[in-house]
């Protein structure tokens, strides 16, 4: 998990982000902010993120010798609730909102259901800047019929799932999973 970058997720994220000075990579992408939001430092965006409960932080180095500061979010199902969508032509264009019931159903469905949101960040040996290698959301539980694990990792290639953390909206994807698997769209 601690390297989670691919192909397509390069060539999507050459986002260039202008950091704050030296030392501890971890302070620096923290302390520094995206060129789409000058507003709000890195660290203020996603550590204030209404609908996480949890976050981490820690950097690494790769076996390239790349520096790599990781985030990670764990989501808060329970923030959803009272949040509403409209999942367009598909359902009659109608507003559906999240509730109680709606994660009581969730709940039903998928035990001990874990969702992760994960962005990791390169460290420029030249330069104090940095730049998006990855930005995902991972999620695990187990399938109450038939009783199976699962574990998936969903790439935010065009970084909306960043965009919304960083505007502190919920995020139309994790709001689409709640609500259509609590409907049984996804049983088998």
């Amino acid at each position: 998990m601690k390297n989670k970058i691919t192909t397509a997720l390069l060539i999507a994220s050459t986002l260039v982000l202008a950091a704050c000075g030296g030392g501890d990579p971890t302070e620096s992408v923290k302390g520094g902010t995206l060129d789409f939001d000058t507003s709000v430092t890195v660290g203020d965006a996603l550590s204030g993120y209404d609908y996480f409960s949890e976050t981490s932080w820690e950097s690494f180095e790769t076996s390239q010798g790349r520096t790599v500061v990781e985030f990670k979010g764990k989501i808060n199902p329970e923030a959803y609730i009272g949040t509403t969508r409209n999942l367009g032509e598909w359902t009659g264009f109608e507003d559906y909102t999240i509730t109680q019931d709606t994660l009581s159903k969730l709940n039903e469905k998928i035990q001990n259901l874990k969702q992760t949101y994960e962005c990791q960040f390169s460290i420029s040996k030249t330069d104090d800047s940095f730049e998006v290698l990855y930005s995902g959301v991972h999620t695990e539980g187990i399938k109450t019929q038939p009783g199976e694990s699962f574990e998936t990792d969903t790439a935010d290639e065009d970084l909306s799932v960043l965009s919304n953390v960083y505007t502190n909206q919920p995020d139309p994807k994790t709001w689409a999973f709640i609500y259509l698997t609590a409907a049984g769209v996804f049983d088998e």
